[in-house]
């Protein structure tokens, strides 16, 4: 190899390092932007963080801070229906195996649609 061709080679390298370097360091310092959640009926003026709103069916809703935070309800809550809890509680117990009994599916669900469900459309 001539050494114009190994210079070329090595600068190649030193570039395409920088370049890395560059990117690397403008992922780590990149902040992502946190959405806020909209607020949701009933409980999220009631609740703070990592509680409950205080209705029936909370005890049964609480077995979800087994595996997370139950500030994920919030999180998820504006986008959610009584179909869209059941399959989510459903998918925790399937796919995740969280310890909930079957039977308590639809109590949960619709302990999380009423408290913390997506607002109904307004005609």
């Amino acid at each position: 190899m001539t050494r114009h061709r190994m210079s070329t080679r090595v600068t190649k390298v030193v570039v395409m390092a920088g370049v890395v370097a560059a990117c690397a360091a403008r992922l780590s310092i990149a902040q992502v932007p946190t959405p806020t959640p909209a607020v949701t009926p009933k409980a999220a003026v009631q609740a703070p963080s990592d509680e409950l709103a205080d209705a029936p069916g909370r005890e049964k809703a609480a077995q979800c801070g087994a595996c997370h935070s139950l500030d994920y309800i919030r999180m998820n809550s504006r986008f959610l229906d009584l179909t869209g809890w059941t399959a989510i509680v459903n998918k925790m117990i399937k796919a995740f195996g969280a310890p909930i009994p079957q039977d308590d599916v639809d109590a949960i669900a619709r302990y999380l649609a009423e408290q913390y469900g997506k607002p109904a459309a307004t005609p």
